[in-house]
């Protein structure tokens, strides 16, 4: 059993990487109109080498220093372009673009739609600040919920990192919290405002989608595929199939299904 101390000593780590992340982001949040500030500057605004920053960051938040704050610029103009009629070169040029060009191409990149259409959208109250989730979202709202999905980079990290164990152990609520840089509390709340669901409801739903695609491309009996996707015995996995699909799995398999529903959330997170 580890002692106190050793607790109180990962405490104090953990509270150190917050406040170092949180000293980042303040940094970055105050300089995004800046167009020259980027990791070299960064860098000596936490007093460390270029390659101790990258280093320490992506350990810490999972990505570049330099793409976080391309990210943080672009969050905030799409903030602008929600809430102002200007012009979206002077949009770019506010959050820091260089040129509309290079401007145009990493938002594209980033909310998959030009910042025109993006705006656009957004009047017409398209970009909606909640779904409710259900295996409908993937047939009749792609588009709408890619942007949705892409605005808010804990929510596809989340769906990244759930995805990626549909096939695995469980992923603990603490472990989300964990990745996410959210207090267990915080990831539920967020979550439920979200998309009305919680973090181990979706993670179940994703299984069962996962089982879903096995049951129609796989030479898995359904015995198999239950505990490939996580369930402890069939019967559990059969009422919860059934409660998502409407149809068991045995006659989910008969009716067949055009759909791949991993296939549509990979190109969703894209």
């Amino acid at each position: 059993m580890p002692s106190n101390q050793n607790y109180e000593l990962v405490s104090l780590i953990e509270e150190a990487e917050v406040c170092f992340l949180d000293e980042i982001y303040a940094i970055i949040k105050d300089r995004t109109s800046d167009p020259y500030f980027g990791v070299e500057q960064l860098a000596e605004c936490m007093k460390l080498s270029r390659s101790q920053l990258s280093r320490k960051f992506i350990e810490l938040d999972g990505v570049s220093p330099g793409k976080r704050i391309r990210q943080l610029k672009l969050h905030n103009a799409s903030q602008r372009l929600s809430v102002s009629s200007d012009p979206v070169k002077k949009v770019a040029i506010s959050c820091g673009f260089l040129s509309y060009n290079s401007f145009w191409r990493a938002f594209y990149q980033e909310f998959h739609c030009s910042p025109t259409n993006y705006r656009a959208l957004r009047l017409q109250n398209k970009v909606r600040s909640g779904f409710i989730w259900s295996i409908e979202v993937l047939v009749d709202d792609n588009e709408e919920f890619r942007l949705f999905v892409h605005q808010r980079a804990w929510l596809h990290k989340l769906f990244a990192l759930l995805i990626n164990a549909v096939d695995k152990e469980a992923i603990a609520l603490e472990v989300i919290s964990k990745e996410l840089y959210m207090s267990p509390s915080q990831v539920i709340r967020k979550l439920k405002a979200a998309l009305a669901i919680t973090p181990m409801k979706l993670q179940q739903q994703l299984r069962l989608l996962y089982a879903a695609d096995q049951l129609m491309h796989s030479p898995y009996s359904i015995a198999q595929i239950a505990i490939r996707a996580g369930f402890f015995d069939q019967a559990h996995f059969c009422h919860a199939f059934k409660q998502l699909f409407g149809n068991s799995p045995s006659d989910y398999k008969k009716k067949g299904s055009k759909l791949d529903y991993l296939s549509v959330l990979h190109g969703l997170l894209i």
